[in-house]
């Protein structure tokens, strides 16, 4: 017997899967063609420094929200 709700919410998984990999590839072009632009206006030596002010900026963001989170936490379980 054919089942028509597995085929349907087989045919929307295949939709979303097919729809994020787009995306995903869209993202992977994008950010090699910006590295690149960036590259060639800057050099590597710009592009490393470019590197380690995204990973400053992940570390100091980490940090701040530590005890933001750890503050939700203490609070939730006490109320």
């Amino acid at each position: 017997m054919f089942n028509k709700n597995k085929y349907k919410l087989d045919v929307k998984l295949l939709k979303i899967m097919s729809l994020n990999s787009i995306s995903v590839f869209v993202k992977m072009i994008g950010g090699f063609i910006s590295s690149k632009m960036i590259a060639i206006y800057i050099g590597p030596s710009g592009v490393g420094l470019i590197g380690n002010l995204g990973s400053f900026l992940n570390a100091t963001q980490t940090v701040s929200t530590l005890g933001f989170y750890n503050g939700i936490i203490k609070y939730t379980a006490q109320g």
